[in-house]
């Protein structure tokens, strides 16, 4: 019923635009363009102009939905690039978007592996590139092996008041700890330790070594590599 009526109003506006141009033939400076208007309705019955309306009708509707196909994959294509694994070291807010799975496949052979869901979950609460935070356990703690993960459970060479490494009841919770201390004093503005959002920034404060960035920056790529 609405197309019906869609089609009538432009045979109708189609119509009493040419009628009135044609009426006023003066005002028409292009004869060829009144003799044009003219053969329409003269030509044409109304049969034929309801049909030629309804061809054009239908190829504008053919047209629109052409257009918003389009415009639908070109968001869907956005969407998915945005969902890409990704690892920029110049704003560690910016996140990974790895799958817990895919976690666990760029862990595997390391004792780290068993953090993949942690690492996953981290990751949604903190707004942190989970691929800083592994790279930075694994920097720090050879990958779960070095003496100091056994011994006091220490996967980011946290230290403690007292200038001693810190000891903690287990992986996790020295997980925890060190993604609170990124996101509360390094990562955010008003933090004690905040030099700005990249992991050269957080080198100046969190280590002595110079080339810690560099060296964690390797490790998140080479763990990225394994998923693309």
């Amino acid at each position: 019923m609405l197309r019906k009526r869609f089609v009538e109003f432009m045979l109708i506006g189609a119509v009493m635009s040419t009628t009135i141009m044609i009426g006023l033939n003066s005002t028409i400076p292009n004869k060829a363009m009144r003799d044009t208007r003219g053969t329409i309705l003269n030509t044409y019955s109304r049969e034929e102009r309801v049909k030629q309306v309804e061809e054009l009708t239908q190829k504008y509707i053919e047209e629109q939905e052409r257009l918003r196909l389009e415009e639908e994959r070109r968001i869907e294509e956005e969407r998915i690039a945005q969902l890409k694994p990704h690892y920029n070291p110049y704003n560690l807010r910016e996140l990974s978007n790895l799958t817990e799975e895919q976690i666990y496949v760029m862990l595997e052979g390391t004792a780290l592996q068993t953090l993949s869901r942690a690492y996953y979950y981290i990751e949604q609460e903190y707004q942190i590139n989970a691929l800083f935070i592994m790279a930075l356990n694994a920097e720090e703690s050879g990958w779960g092996r070095s003496s100091l993960a056994i011994s006091h459970n220490n996967l980011g060479g946290v230290k403690g008041k007292d200038g001693n490494y810190a000891y903690f009841n287990d992986w996790g919770e020295c997980l925890n700890y060190i993604t609170e201390l990124l996101n509360n004093e390094y990562l955010t503005e008003d933090g004690s330790y905040y030099n700005g959002l990249s992991i050269w920034d957080i080198n100046k404060r969190y280590c002595e070594q110079d080339d810690w960035s560099s060296k964690l920056n390797q490790i998140a790529n080479e763990l990225l590599s394994k998923v693309r």
